[in-house]
C-alpha cells in the first residue's frame, strides 16, 4: 500500500476551506480538525500497516487464473471447505482441552482452600497459614499468566478481540497473528480462569481461533508449491480468520450459530454467501469436537448433544414463559444494562489512559500491576470467604457447591458468598441464574455487585489473556439478581406470579450487549447456551433497548479499544461531515512515482522508504498501474532482471513462497546495480483511482466495502497528484471520536 507515515496536508486558509465546503458547522469542524492535525495530535499509530484485501491483478495473478479450469476450481472449493472444517476441529480441540484444564485445576485448587477453611477455627494461628496459602496460590498463578504475556509473547495480551476485529477490517497488527500466540494465550487464559480474578476465556478463545485460521495455510515452505498457494492472498487469510472467530465462539460458548453470527457481525463489510457457508462449517466442526471431548466428563460420555455441555445449564420453557405486559420490563432491563455498559466503557477509557501514562510498555511495571490485582482480589475474596457469616441451604447448585465453606454453619448449610469466591466465573454465573432468589440475601448480592464491578474495572486491561464476555455476563446476572432480591423482599406476591430466573438471564444478556453492542449474535448465543429458543422475542427487545440507549451514551467497548490502541480501523459508517469533505483535503500529497522499468539501484532504494507501494506512470506522467513495495522486494531478492527469461510458472511459485515474508536488506554487486527490473510483471494495471473532488463519504465506502488499502488521486489528465490511504481515513474518523491527547505508542 502506498501508505507512508502520514504527511499532514498544509492547513488550508479560510478562503480555501470556504471554496470547498459550505459555510456551516461542518466547515468549522473541518478547520478544527486541520488545526488538531497541525498541532501533531495524531490518533493512529505509525507502526501499524494495512493489508491488501484487494488482490493485485498483475501478470502473475492472471497467469494463475488462466491455468485454472473447472476441475481445478472445484478442487480448490472442496479444499477450502476441508480447511475450514480442520480449522474448526483444531480450535474446538484446543477449547475443550482448555475447558477441562480449567475445570480440574480450579476444582483442586478451590477444593484445597475450602478444606483448609472448613478446618479453620477463625483463630490467628489458623487464619495466617490459610491466608498465606490463599494469597500464595493466587500470586503464583497470576505471575505465570502475566509473565507469559509480558516477557515472552506480548501478542497474547488481553482478550485479543479488538485486534482480530482490526485485522478483519484491514489493519496489519504486528505479532497478533503469530502462531506461538496460541500456546501462550492458552497458558495465560487458563491462569486467568483458575485464579479467580475477573476475566473469562471467551475473548481469548476468539483470538486463538483467529490465529489458528491465519496460520492454517502457512505450512512449511516446501509444501507451499503443491497444496496452499491458492490461499496465499491477504483476502484468503482474512476469510480463514473470520472462520476462526466463529470457531472460537463455538468452542467457548458451545454456540455454533452464535459463532457464525458474531463473525458475520464483525466481518459484514466483505461478507458473501460462500464465505458464510465456510464460516458455518468451521463453527459446526469446532462445536462438535469441543462438545464431544467435553461430554467425556459428563453423564453421557460420547454424546456431543448432552445437556451437561450447555454453558449456562438448561432452562426449561416453563421457566422462561412471559406475557406481553412484561415488554416494558424487558425495555427497562435493556436500559439499565446500557447505563452499566456505558459506565464500563468510560471507566475503561480512563483506566487505559492512566495505564498508558504511568505503565506504558515497561515490563516490570506491568508485572507490578498484576501484583496489585492479586492483592485487591485475594484480600477481598479471602475476607468475604472467612468473615461473611450468612449461611443458607441451597436447593439446586449448578456450580461446584461442595467447595463452598460450611464452617460455622448448621448441618446442611453453607456460607453463601463462598459459592462465588471459590468458583470459576462460568460456575458462578450458573449459580446466580439457577439458584432460588430467596436462598441468597439481598445484602450479599449487593456486596458482590459492588466488589465485582470494582475489581473488573481495574483487572480489565491487565497484561494477561483476559476476556470481558464472562465479566459482563456476571455483572448483568449480579445486578439482575439484586433487583429480583429486592422485589422478593418488598413485594411478597412477586414470587408467586413471576419466575425470577428469566429476568436474571435477560439482565446477563443485556449487559453483554450494553458493553460490547453485539446485537443478533448475543441473541443467538444466549439462546444456545441454555438450550432454549423460547425467549427469542424478549431477548430481541431487551438487547435492542440496550444497544440503542448504549449508543447514545458511549462507543462500544471494542471500538474504544481500537481507537485507544491506534489501530487504522474503519467503522461501518463514514465520519461526520464526510459528505462535505473532499478527498483532496485528506489525501497524502507526497506521491513517489516510478517508470515501468527502473535500475536495481533505484529499486533497492525504494525498499527503505515507508511507502507501501508506488504508482507507475509512462513518459507523459499518466498513471498506468500500481506496484507494491513487497513485490519489488521479491524481484530483487531472486534477482529477476530485465535481460532474464521469465518462466511464469516459476514466478508464480516464487511469489507464493514469499507470501508474508518480511522485507529485509539486500546486497548487490556494482554490476547488478546497473541492471534493470521490469515492474510491469508485478504491476496492477487497473488500480483504483478517483478525482480530488470526490466526497470523502464515497471514498470511505470504497475502502470499507472493497477492503482497499489505497486509492490513487488523479487530475483531469489522469496524472497522480495524491494518495488516499486507510490511515488517512482512519485518522480523519478518529478525530471525531472525542479522544484526544493520547500517547500512542
Amino acid at each position: 500500500m502506498a501508505e507512508s507515515q502520514m504527511e499532514l496536508p498544509v492547513q488550508p486558509s479560510r478562503s480555501e476551506i470556504r471554496s470547498g465546503f459550505r459555510d456551516s458547522s461542518a466547515d468549522h469542524t473541518l478547520r478544527n480538525f486541520h488545526a488538531r492535525l497541525t498541532l501533531g495530535q495524531e490518533f493512529i499509530s505509525s507502526k501499524f500497516d494495512s493489508l491488501d484485501y484487494d488482490a493485485a491483478e498483475n501478470s502473475i495473478y492472471l497467469h494463475r487464473s488462466r491455468k485454472t479450469n473447472y476441475k481445478m476450481y472445484s478442487f480448490d472449493l472442496v479444499r477450502r471447505y476441508f480447511c475450514f472444517a480442520v480449522l474448526g476441529a483444531i480450535t474446538g480441540t484446543i477449547g475443550a482441552g482448555a475447558n477441562l484444564s480449567i475445570h480440574f485445576i480450579a476444582h483442586d485448587k478451590n477444593g484445597f482452600l475450602a478444606k483448609l477453611g472448613n478446618e479453620c477455627n477463625l483463630e490467628f494461628g489458623c487464619l495466617l497459614p490459610l491466608f498465606l496459602w490463599w494469597m500464595g496460590l493466587l500470586l503464583i498463578i497470576v505471575f505465570i499468566g502475566v509473565f507469559t504475556v509480558t516477557y515472552i509473547e506480548p501478542g497474547a495480551a488481553g482478550g485479543g478481540v479488538s485486534g482480530v476485529v482490526a485485522y478483519l477490517n484491514g489493519a496489519n497488527i504486528p505479532r497478533i497473528m503469530n502462531a506461538p500466540v496460541v500456546i501462550y494465550k492458552v497458558v495465560s487464559m487458563i491462569c486467568t480462569c483458575i485464579s479467580g480474578i475477573t476475566g473469562g476465556k471467551e475473548g481469548p478463545m476468539i483470538h486463538i481461533g483467529a490465529v489458528v485460521g491465519a496460520n492454517m495455510v502457512m505450512v512449511p515452505r516446501k509444501l507451499t508449491d503443491t497444496c496452499c498457494k491458492a490461499f496465499h492472498f491477504d483476502n484468503e487469510i482474512r476469510d480463514m480468520v473470520a472462520g476462526g472467530v466463529a470457531a472460537g465462539v463455538a468452542a467457548a460458548f458451545a454456540s455454533p450459530m452464535g459463532g457464525l453470527f458474531l463473525s458475520i457481525e464483525e466481518s459484514v463489510s466483505f461478507l458473501s454467501v460462500s464465505l458464510m457457508i465456510k464460516i458455518f462449517i468451521a463453527a459446526m466442526s469446532s462445536s462438535w469436537c469441543a462438545n464431544l471431548i467435553m461430554s467425556l466428563h459428563s453423564d453421557e460420555p460420547g454424546n456431543p448433544g448432552s445437556v451437561d455441555v450447555l454453558y449456562m445449564g438448561i432452562i426449561t420453557p416453563g421457566e422462561l414463559s412471559y406475557t406481553y405486559y412484561e415488554i416494558p420490563i424487558f425495555i427497562l432491563i435493556g436500559t439499565i444494562s446500557a447505563f452499566f455498559g456505558a459506565a464500563w466503557v468510560l471507566i475503561q477509557k480512563f483506566a487505559t489512559v492512566k495505564r498508558r501514562k504511568y505503565i506504558g510498555t515497561n515490563k516490570h511495571k506491568k508485572l507490578l500491576d498484576g501484583l496489585v490485582v492479586v492483592i485487591l482480589t485475594g484480600v477481598s475474596h479471602f475476607a468475604l470467604t472467612i468473615f461473611w457469616q450468612e449461611c443458607r441451604q441451597f436447593s439446586s447448585v449448578y456450580g461446584e457447591g461442595e467447595q463452598a465453606l460450611s464452617h460455622g454453619c448448621p448441618e446442611g448449610y453453607k456460607k453463601d458468598l463462598t459459592f462465588f469466591t471459590l468458583n470459576t466465573g462460568e460456575a458462578s454465573l450458573r449459580w446466580l441464574i439457577h439458584e432460588d432468589p430467596e436462598s441468597i440475601s439481598t445484602l450479599a448480592v449487593g456486596v458482590l455487585l459492588v466488589l465485582y464491578f470494582s475489581l473488573a474495572m481495574y483487572t480489565t486491561g491487565l497484561s494477561m489473556a483476559i476476556g470481558i464476555f464472562v465479566p459482563n455476563l456476571l455483572l448483568g446476572a449480579l445486578w439482575g439478581r439484586f433487583i429480583v432480591s429486592l422485589l422478593y423482599v418488598h413485594t411478597p406476591d412477586f414470587a408467586n406470579t413471576v419466575n425470577a430466573k428469566k429476568y436474571i438471564y435477560l439482565a446477563a444478556a443485556a449487559q453483554l450487549c450494553g458493553t460490547l453492542r453485539l446485537t443478533f449474535s448475543t441473541v443467538v448465543i444466549m439462546m444456545e447456551v441454555v438450550g432454549n429458543n423460547f425467549m427469542v422475542l424478549p431477548l430481541m427487545i431487551t438487547i435492542m433497548a440496550a444497544r440503542i440507549v448504549g449508543d447514545l451514551l458511549s462507543p462500544p467497548q471494542f471500538e474504544l479499544q481500537l481507537i485507544l490502541s491506534g489501530f487504522p480501523f474503519l467503522p461501518p459508517d463514514a465520519p461526520p461531515f464526510s459528505s462535505e469533505t473532499r478527498v483532496e483535503s485528506v489525501m497524502n500529497r507526497d506521491v513517489s512515482t516510478l517508470p515501468p522499468q527502473i535500475s536495481v539501484r533505484v529499486a533497492n532504494q525504494t525498499l527503505s522508504e515507508t511507502h507501501g507501494g508506488f504508482p507507475i506512470v509512462n513518459r507523459k506522467g499518466t498513471l498506468i498501474g500500481f506496484v507494491l513495495r513487497k513485490d519489488i522486494f521479491v524481484l530483487l531478492k531472486y534477482k529477476i532482471f530485465v535481460a532474464d527469461n521469465y518462466d511464469m510458472d516459476e514466478l508464480e511459485k516464487i511469489f507464493s513462497r514469499e507470501f508474508k515474508r518480511p522485507i529485509s536488506n539486500l546486497s548487490f554487486s556494482e554490476a547488478e546495480l546497473q541492471k534493470n527490473v521490469d515492474l510491469e510483471i508485478i504491476m496492477n494495471p487497473s488500480p483504483y483511482a478517483v478525482k480530488p473532488n470526490m466526497s470523502l463519504a464515497r471514498a470511505y465506502k470504497l475502502f470499507r466495502n472493497l477492503g482497499l488499502r489505497h486509492v490513487i488521486v488523479v487530475d483531469t489528465e489522469f496524472k497522480p497528484i495524491g494518495i488516499l490511504t486507510r490511515k488517512d481515513l482512519a485518522k480523519f474518523h478518529a478525530s471525531f471520536s472525542g479522544i484526544t491527547g493520547l500517547p500512542i505508542v
